[in-house]
């Protein structure tokens, strides 16, 4: 984690390009803004390949550091979507494919949980849920939490002006001290 340098666009592509690498399953991945309920041009639900994958960027706890740097405790929901059948009972037609999907579910977390790039701090899961869905589909949230800072706000110092220069000279000798008044004294022996 770079302190320097979070933004969390940057957070968002780095977790997508995480997921696309290390879950090949996965047929998208993209911001989340409800989806998963969108019909295309044609009257037709899902307009994007299945299973996908949705990161929404949804909470943040904000701390003020100062200079226009925050820290935030920010809440990423992670949601995976794929179509199903209605039945997944024992022997039912669509309980090979919900548990395949609980398998890329729990995929998903281990390639995300404690997980960390330049730009986010270590991925915690701290919830899991099912979302409603349309019909035929499945849909559950897993929350991670990570720590960020977030320095856009601050100055940017590169450009500042350099400070004038203080002429302090030559620094003076520090005083002597003056020797103590010595009186002598015979040796009587």
């Amino acid at each position: 984690m770079d302190n320097d340098l979070h933004n969390w666009g940057e957070a968002y592509k780095a977790i997508a390009d995480r997921i696309r690498q290390q879950v090949p399953d996965i047929k998208h991945v993209d911001l989340y803004h409800r989806q998963e309920v969108a019909v295309d041009d044609d009257g037709n639900w899902i307009p994007f390949p299945a299973p996908a994958v949705f990161l929404e960027f949804n909470t943040a706890q904000v701390n003020d550091l100062s200079e226009g740097k925050q820290e935030m405790l920010m809440d990423i929901t992670v949601y995976l979507y794929t179509e199903t059948t209605a039945d997944t009972n024992q022997g039912g037609i669509g309980q090979a494919r919900a548990l395949a999907f609980i398998a890329l579910m729990r995929r998903l977390h281990q390639v995300l949980h404690g997980a960390e790039g330049q730009h986010f701090g270590p991925l915690s899961r701290t919830a899991l849920r099912r979302v409603d869905a349309p019909p035929y589909a499945m849909l559950y949230a897993q929350t991670y939490s990570s720590h960020m800072l977030d320095y856009g706000a601050a100055p940017n110092f590169s450009e500042a002006q350099p400070p004038m220069p203080v002429d302090v000279g030559t620094p003076a000798p520090p005083p002597v001290p003056e020797a103590p008044d010595v009186r002598l004294y015979p040796f009587v022996g």
